[in-house]
C-alpha cells in the first residue's frame, strides 16, 4: 500500500529532521564548542553527517513512489 508506505516514510523523515535539528543546535552553540572535548564535537558531526544522508535516502525513495 503505497500511501502508508508515504506515510511511514514521512514520519521518519520527520524523527531524523527532529534529531538533526537537535544536533545542529549543540554544534552552533558557542559555549558548548568551547567547553566540549573534540571527541565528542567529531561524534555530533558523524551523526549529523549520516542523519543527512538518510533523510536524503527517505527523499528518494517518496520521489520514487510518488
Amino acid at each position: 500500500d503505497t500511501i502508508s508506505e508515504l506515510k511511514k516514510l514521512n514520519q521518519k523523515m520527520e524523527k531524523e529532521n527532529g534529531k538533526l535539528t537537535a544536533i545542529q543546535s549543540k554544534l552552533e552553540n558557542k559555549q558548548f564548542m568551547e567547553k566540549a572535548p573534540s571527541h565528542v564535537i567529531d561524534n555530533f558531526t558523524l551523526q549529523a553527517n549520516d542523519i543527512k544522508s538518510s533523510i536524503e535516502k527517505i527523499k528518494q525513495i517518496i520521489d520514487t513512489i510518488n
